[in-house]
């Protein structure tokens, strides 16, 4: 799914929910939030202006995360990968 903004500048950034561990590999069905918008999976956010945007990507079973992402001409159009750590329940007894 896209999520479109739309400014004057044109940048793009795109956010994908990855799992590091093993073979590593894209998350489906991971959440992916920039400026208080909302989407699914692999995420791409055009028609942006340069600055600074938070981020949040979280999945079922996996901790979530946070960051910031700086965006200017230079880095419109790249794909930040973000990683998220599976989530593990210790059980004793």
């Amino acid at each position: 799914p896209k999520l479109i903004l739309r400014s004057a500048d044109d940048l793009v950034l795109e956010l994908e929910a990855w799992d590091p561990i093993g073979q590593g590999r894209r998350i489906e069905g991971a959440r992916v939030t920039i400026s208080g918008q909302d989407a699914r999976g692999s995420s791409v956010y055009s028609g942006l202006r340069a600055g600074k945007y938070a981020w949040q990507v979280e999945a079922p079973g996996y901790v979530w995360r946070t960051g910031e992402a700086d965006l200017d001409q230079k880095t419109s159009g790249r794909r930040l990968r973000v990683p998220l750590v599976p989530q593990v329940v210790v059980v004793q007894g």
